[in-house]
């Protein structure tokens, strides 16, 4: 019998409570806001497992609050041959520090980086000191490349792949399978659910992903591969929805970027979930221009409970002009109110400190949230991530240099805020927390809440929800 090698998948800890707090330093290691599940590394375990000379296993030092030293022992228990890391901009500097604990390790590890700050970002494969790294999608690509491995053949030809040579980082094309169907449903027996929990919901949950991929451009977006579509056949994504229910889940998160984009197909979904008579609780985020009565009623029908809208700014010029968002402020109002119709939570997404923002569009969009019959409002500052238009304007108008993410990445600088010409960044950040509490201070919105509570469970969650907020 050939001995299996052991691979570690590893979601660094990062608190969504220092997101929210780029200017301070240090932050509580405490119970999050909500905590998901690896997504993505659900997906390479259902593919690795597909492979006969590997075993796998997920460390997600984000749902346990474990910081790298912490991480590495218990890696170091199994001791695994591969460790492949998810890197986002969020964490840059505790994935420096998780590697720096690995190459401690004797055997040490081969150390592989892959995610969304890699895709936009491949230069950061060596100064986070990784021996190799993938961009997009590599389901496909990691099992191409653990096949070679075992006899370091043609592993430098493995799509996606990024390598040092020379002392240059080298990229191969990537490669984009339009067909996701063939991609394995996420292996989510590789997790504990128990250690994830939902700001909407409080019972068991998990994610899907009905499609890939964003057609539309706004700048502060930095999602890989925008503008790329891929939608997932309506039969695979009911079987997985049934597979999730058998295995006990009360809530799926529908994590596409817009999930109502296709109307029809969209349409198709929820008559084949009522059709098949599946009882499961679910919630997308979409565009309120994707949105109609109609279609609200069938999403209704269908098991949802919750639908999540970009807002961004109550400047409608704003939107269209500065942030390629082209969304009126009616479209807005229309689709939070038909959400409300059909007694769904609506949920709005704000940023504060966008370019060309003055105090007076930012009091405005304050009073935009405050007068849509939103359930539950976020706003935060605005970060320039790698990939976006966002970024870009950040770096001709010399709000941050071409660098700053590799000195993040060392520790030596903290994550860049954008901050329009006249602001200040304490200001900002004075602005988020009036936003908040402006918004769920109003006596309306209290009685509101109160009069939609059904159990003391559910009580007990939205003043769980609100504690959380006011102490961010």
């Amino acid at each position: 019998m050939i001995e299996k090698k052991k691979i570690a998948l590893v979601m660094p800890y990062c608190s969504s409570k220092k997101i929210r707090r780029w200017s301070k330093k240090k932050v509580a290691k405490s119970k999050d806001f909500e905590c998901y599940p690896p997504l993505g590394l659900m997906y390479l375990a259902a593919s690795i497992n597909q492979l006969e000379n590997y075993e796998v296993k997920i460390f997600d030092a984000n749902a346990n609050r474990w910081y790298s030293k912490e991480l590495k022992e218990r890696i170091n228990k199994e001791c695994p041959a591969i460790v492949g890391i998810t890197v986002t901009s969020f964490a840059l500097n505790e994935t420096y520090n998780i590697i720096k604990e690995l190459t401690l390790l004797d055997p040490k590890p081969l150390i592989i980086v892959g995610g969304p700050h890699i895709t936009k970002c491949p230069e950061a494969v060596d100064y986070l000191g990784a021996d190799y790294g993938f961009i997009g999608d590599s389901e496909f690509s990691l099992c191409d490349f653990l096949r070679a491995y075992p006899d370091k053949t043609n592993l430098e030809k493995t799509p996606g792949l990024l390598y040092k040579r020379d002392g240059k980082i080298v990229h191969n094309s990537r490669l984009c399978d339009d067909d996701v169907a063939t991609i394995p449903i996420p292996a989510r027996a590789h997790i504990d659910p128990n250690r994830y929990y939902f700001s909407i919901f409080s019972g068991k949950f998990t994610l899907l992903l009905a499609a890939r991929g964003c057609p539309f451009d706004c700048i502060y977006c930095g999602v890989p591969h925008k503008r790329e579509y891929r939608c997932r056949k309506i039969a695979d994504i009911l079987e997985e929805i049934s597979d999730i229910k058998r295995q006990g889940y009360k809530y799926i998160n529908i994590c596409d970027d817009i999930f109502t984009l296709k109307r029809d197909r969209t349409i198709e979904l929820c008559n084949a979930i009522i059709k098949n008579k599946i009882d499961i609780k679910w919630g997308c985020a979409t565009r309120a221009d994707t949105l109609d009565s109609e279609l609200l009623k069938l999403m209704k029908q269908a098991g949802c409970i919750d639908v999540r809208l970009g807002i961004e700014s109550g400047s409608e010029k704003i939107r269209k002009e500065i942030l390629n968002k082209r969304i009126s402020d009616q479209s807005i109002i229309d689709a939070v109110r038909n959400i409300k119709k059909v007694k769904m939570i609506a949920v709005g997404f704000f940023l504060i400190g966008v370019p060309g923002e003055t105090k007076r569009d930012i009091e405005s969009t304050i009073r935009f949230a405050c007068m849509l019959p939103l359930d539950y409002v976020s706003f935060n500052l605005t970060v320039p991530l790698p990939g976006s238009k966002l970024h870009e304007i950040a770096l001709m108008e010399k709000k941050l240099h071409k660098d700053v993410w590799k000195e993040i990445a060392l520790g030596i600088a903290q994550p860049p805020i954008y901050v329009p010409d006249g602001l200040e960044i304490k200001y900002l950040e004075k602005m988020v927390k009036k936003a908040l509490r402006t918004f769920y201070l109003r006596p309306t919105y209290l009685i509101s809440q109160l009069l939609q509570v059904r159990s003391i469970k559910d009580l007990w969650h939205r003043l769980t929800i609100a504690t959380t907020i006011f102490n961010s």
